[in-house]
């Protein structure tokens, strides 16, 4: 069993510095300079023959700083603007139209526009009540 000199290199330098897992999908002696770095969970990604760029969806991973339901719960939609490693407690709450708000790592008060919004999807909603008296609707 010879393992490969580059991941024993990899794995007390490169990978272990970077806080990820040094992986030697092939250690037979006729194999070198396949290993590569993987991230540790919840962090994905891989990178070959040096560190990863890991990356973390808060919105569908369960983390500590992640979303953990709290925009489903809601009925609200959950985006991570910026799913890079080095990117933590971003997620938002958004609302769902014809609803409008959102809220950065928390759910969001939602508002509707009652006259912007079609009666199809809102009864309470002026539709075209206002425009067909040739009037402008407002809601405050």
């Amino acid at each position: 069993f010879v393992d490969d000199p580059a991941c024993v290199t990899c794995a007390f330098g490169v990978c272990l510095a970077a806080g990820q897992r040094c992986v030697d999908p092939d250690t037979s002696a006729r194999r070198f300079n396949d290993w590569y770095c993987e991230c540790l969970s919840p962090f994905q990604g891989a990178g070959l023959t040096g560190v990863a760029d890991c990356e973390i969806d808060e919105c569908a991973a369960a983390c500590r700083t992640c979303s953990g339901g709290t925009c489903a719960g809601r009925d609200q939609d959950c985006v991570d603007p910026d799913t890079s490693g080095g990117s933590l407690s971003d997620w938002v709450c958004v609302c769902k139209a014809p609803y409008t708000g959102n809220s950065t790592r928390r759910a969001s008060p939602c508002s509707i526009d009652e006259c912007l919004a079609d009666q199809s999807v809102c009864p309470t909603c002026a539709g075209d009540t206002c425009s067909a008296a040739l009037q402008l609707c407002t809601d405050p």
